[in-house]
C-alpha cells in the first residue's frame, strides 16, 4: 500500500479540525520549505523523525551492459537528495 499526498492532507485535515484546503496548504508549505534548504544546501532535521540533506555526486564512467559490444558513458557529477531517519523513527517502525 502507499499513501498519497492526498491522504496525508485528509489525515491532517481531520486530525487538526481544519479544512482539506488548509491541511493542503500546510503540508505543501512543509514540502516547499524542505525543497528550498535542499536547494540552499542546507540539511533538514527533523526532530524524532530524520534528516534530508544533499550530496555531492562525482561525474564517473559506466558500462551499458545491453550494448553490444559494452560501451563506456560518462554520467555527470550531480546533486543527490538523501534521507536518514532518526533513531525514534527506525524504534517505531520495527
Amino acid at each position: 500500500m502507499v499513501v498519497l499526498k492526498k491522504d496525508l492532507v485528509s489525515k491532517v485535515a481531520e486530525t487538526l479540525g481544519i479544512s482539506k484546503r488548509q491541511a493542503g496548504e500546510a503540508v505543501d508549505t512543509v514540502f516547499n520549505e524542505i525543497v528550498a534548504s535542499l536547494k540552499k544546501g542546507e540539511a533538514v532535521l527533523v526532530t524524532k523523525f530524520g534528516k534530508f540533506y544533499t550530496k555531492k555526486m562525482k561525474a564517473r564512467t559506466a558500462i551499458v551492459p545491453r550494448s553490444d559490444p559494452p560501451k563506456k558513458i560518462t554520467v555527470p557529477a550531480r546533486t543527490a537528495v538523501r534521507f536518514k531517519a532518526g533513531k525514534s523513527l527506525r524504534e517505531m517502525v520495527k
